[in-house]
């Protein structure tokens, strides 16, 4: 009876069905499937930029696929072909998934929660001066501003008696423009300046960074002042857009040559840009009552007083910042593959580039001497200002255009490195979030104010005066009134700014 049991075993064992070289493959291409489905699915939830119930249908969805590649190799030939087929294109699309939504959440995480500043103070000689090192600086007289950037400078001073093992002699020059000039006169050898100041200086002196040479630079790094966050979900927020005239790392404090307050409402998906003349004779916020100076000087002080200044303005508290320099605008541009714009006026920049009238097509290089110009129009800075806005209106129209994927990562790259906000990464999700749950496209208007040129001494540099323009205040107040309205909640079109805009000469 035994004999007779084992045998049958032994028969049955042998008439099972062995699956096949295919089978085995498509089995292993369809486990290979599951596994990087679960680590999809993981990346989502890690970058956390969707929404559960998009999370939700993605697990189901590739439930589904994996239940039909798996039984498609217990199919016919040709339906365990079709399932391998779809698991192996499966498994490329979820592995460029994967890598997008964590190259994305890396750059997100890079670029938010700016809350530091860094100034860049150097050891400033004349170009002759035989000097090349800090050691060789010992005995020198060393020039200071009075009160202008003094922490940073005391900071300074301090590195500069350690790197020395010894005290240092320093003059007092008043402002910035003193400080150089006793540094021109040889009432002093060496100089301690903050880089932040270098462009305004090359205003009254183009040749300072050929006549001057830098012996060494110290770096400090400080917090910046806190801003009040909002529900970006529910909330109507203001946020600052700083565009730097600085190339280089974009933590630096420089001037900003783009002011732009951006009212974001997410209830109307209404975003009024409203666009300041960089060179607007206004009271900066860390000096009250003091002279007056240019706001793009304000961003010598920090991106916060940049914040402050502008938001005095207008009579609203900024919340957020976004800042980009010259570097960073190049990279994503170039990243995005370029921009379309439509270009009102043809005209050639004051360095010799030509944008003929139409539409254009721009390359970072290009966008960015499109942007910067002034000096080509009669109502100069107020062209410059439209120009800019219908730069950053062309990026966005790309950044949500499906041609972006192709040149993907190097974007992001592009501004992980060159840009940089307050908002936090995790207001950034909710916002992403938030439009892929509602859904609907965003009316984005801008606005300009104007005023009239002139010439006037600024707090930054009192040597001589500086052009700039004195603001229109029914201008201002135009402004003010269309801010009100994206917060009331109203409805704004294109067409009511342009008539609120002030023909200022």
């Amino acid at each position: 009876m035994k004999n007779s049991e084992t045998e049958d075993v032994k028969i049955n064992s042998k008439d099972k069905p062995e699956l096949t070289g295919g089978q085995k493959f498509g089995l292993f291409v369809s486990y290979l499937f599951l596994i990087l489905s679960i680590v999809f699915v993981g990346s989502l939830h890690y970058a956390d930029l969707l929404p559960v119930y998009i999370i939700a249908m993605v697990v189901v969805g590739l439930s589904l696929l994996y239940l039909y590649t798996y039984f498609t190799q217990f199919g016919s030939k040709n339906l365990r072909r079709a399932g391998t087929f779809l698991s192996i294109l499966l498994c490329v699309c979820l592995g460029f998934g994967t890598y997008y939504v964590l190259v994305t959440k890396g750059t997100l995480k890079k670029i938010a929660g700016a809350h530091k500043k860094t100034d860049t103070i150097s050891l400033i000689v004349m170009d002759q001066n035989p000097a090349k090192t800090v050691n060789e600086l010992n005995g020198y007289n060393f020039g200071i501003a009075t009160t202008i950037d003094r922490a940073n400078t005391d900071k300074c001073i301090k590195d500069v008696e350690k790197d020395l093992d010894g005290s240092v002699d320093t003059k007092e020059c008043g402002g910035i423009d003193t400080l150089v000039s006793a540094l021109y006169d040889g009432e002093v050898d060496v100089i301690i300046l903050n880089e932040a100041y270098r462009q305004t200086i090359e205003d009254s002196k183009e040749n300072f960074s050929k006549e001057t040479r830098v012996i060494k630079q110290y770096k400090y790094e400080s917090e910046l002042s806190k801003t009040n966050s909002v529900d970006v979900d529910n909330e109507t927020f203001v946020v600052y857009i700083s565009g730097n005239d600085t190339y280089g790392a974009i933590a630096d404090t420089s001037r900003s040559d783009v002011n732009i307050l951006g009212i974001v409402n997410p209830k109307t998906k209404t975003c009024l840009l409203v666009s300041t003349p960089r060179d607007s004779y206004v009271e900066l916020s860390i000096a009250p009552g003091q002279t007056k100076d240019k706001l793009t000087h304000a961003g010598i002080y920090g991106v916060d007083c940049s914040m402050d200044t502008l938001g005095n303005i207008y009579g609203v508290k900024p919340n957020y910042f976004v800042r980009v320099n010259f570097t960073g605008f190049q990279n994503i541009i170039n990243a995005l593959g370029g921009i379309t714009i439509k270009n009102d006026t043809s005209f050639t920049s004051h360095d010799g580039y030509h944008f003929e009238q139409g539409t254009l097509e721009l390359d970072g290089l290009h966008a960015l001497h499109y942007s910067r110009e002034r000096k080509a129009f009669k109502n100069g800075d107020f062209q410059r200002g439209q120009n800019q806005m219908k730069v950053i209106k062309a990026m966005v129209k790309k950044m949500t255009s499906p041609s972006i994927l192709g040149n993907y990562a190097s974007l992001m790259s592009g501004v992980s490195d060159s840009f940089r906000t307050s908002l936090s990464d995790d207001e950034i999700s909710s916002l992403v979030k938030a439009q892929l749950k509602n859904g609907g496209d965003w009316n984005v208007v801008s606005y300009s104010a104007v005023g009239t040129t002139g010439s006037e001494y600024t707090y930054s540099y009192a040597g001589k005066p500086l052009s700039i323009v004195n603001l229109n205040q029914t201008s201002v107040e135009n402004g003010k009134k269309l801010i009100k309205k994206v917060m009331d909640g109203e409805t704004l079109t294109q067409d009511e700014c342009d008539s609120l805009i002030v023909n200022d000469k």
